[in-house]
């Protein structure tokens, strides 16, 4: 008894025993079968589950390389107007410590934008590097159809003479390439292009 009335305390023991509703049912909970059927299940459902979230991903790395180079494009072309300067962007190991400007069209390995000082579009050791990409992406293929192929150079006018247009194809994401246009005012838009290669 306490100031505020009895309180009954119950143990186990007070409880009514219940019969199982079934007659083989027993409380020891999940069996090793029943494991095994739950890890199965989950194992197939991430497999599914893997394969979007990849294409995903993937997907927003191309995106991102697009916006990326036309974005350092659009900083060549500003850097050369507004500081009254020569700029070029050429492909190049993005990730080497001192990059040069590489002789090929794999723009996919990266690029760097400098100041061309002798306006020739290679980069000497002493040429200021704005901006170096290390695209870090296998699966997608960068190419600039212009005869130079290799760079891209823009006067303090704004205008380039390497005008055309860069092309990228992963076809992982899309059948269809996805290009930026470079125009000889210096100017890019993007847009399809036709359906990649192999």
């Amino acid at each position: 008894m306490t100031p505020f009335g009895d309180i009954y305390q119950a143990s186990c023991g007070d409880q009514p025993h219940r019969k199982p509703a079934y007659p083989h049912q027993s409380d020891a909970g999940l069996t090793l079968i029943d494991l095994l059927l739950v890890a199965i299940i989950l194992a197939v459902l991430s497999m599914f589950a893997e394969m979007p979230l990849n294409q995903l991903l993937s997907g927003q790395r191309y995106t991102y390389l697009i916006e990326r180079l036309e974005t350092t494009l659009a900083r060549a072309r500003n850097e050369a107007v507004l500081q009254g300067i020569t700029t070029t962007v050429c492909q190049s190991r993005g990730g080497d410590p001192s990059p040069q400007c590489g002789n090929g069209n794999e723009w996919n390995e990266g690029w760097i934008l400098f100041v061309d000082e002798d306006g020739d579009g290679r980069r000497s050791p002493d040429e200021l590097i704005l901006e170096r990409i290390d695209p870090g992406d296998d699966k997608t293929t960068i190419s600039f159809n212009n005869r130079s192929q290799s760079y891209i150079t823009f006067k303090a006018s704004g205008l380039t003479s390497q005008f055309g247009s860069f092309n990228f194809c992963n076809r992982e994401i899309s059948k269809t390439q996805q290009r930026i246009v470079v125009s000889i005012m210096g100017l890019t838009r993007q847009d399809k292009a036709k359906t990649c290669p192999g």
